[in-house]
């Protein structure tokens, strides 16, 4: 198990590197700007980019293709577009804790230490 001040220097850390990373961050200077088809991207429209992304990014190696969508309406975007991603990133890890779940299974199963019911 983890000691709490390791847990709290990694955390502290973190959010470090978190920082740093979004103050690369540039501004959106299309935010709330319409698009060539007079429409700004919203709530809905976030969430189903954020859905998309592995397939947006894979697509964008071979074809000209956005995986955001700078004409949108701020905040309401960025909400959906998280969600979204979020979605995958959680069932990235809880794929990575059920391997790891088995691995631990798997591994006190063949031990020949283990006892049954010990």
């Amino acid at each position: 198990m983890e000691q709490p001040a390791h847990r709290a220097r990694r955390l502290a850390a973190s959010l470090v590197l978190l920082g740093g990373a979004t103050g690369c961050a540039g501004r959106n200077m299309f935010v709330h700007t319409h698009n060539f088809a007079g429409q700004l991207a919203g709530f809905w429209v976030g969430l189903w980019h954020g859905l998309i992304v592995p397939v947006s990014l894979v697509g964008s190696v071979f074809m000209d293709i956005n995986i955001y969508e700078v004409h949108n309406k701020g905040f309401l975007y960025n909400v959906g577009f998280v969600l979204g991603m979020s979605t995958w990133i959680r069932a990235a890890a809880l794929r990575i804790a059920a391997g790891q779940a088995h691995d631990r299974h798997t591994a006190s199963a063949t031990d020949p230490s283990h006892k049954a019911g010990a």
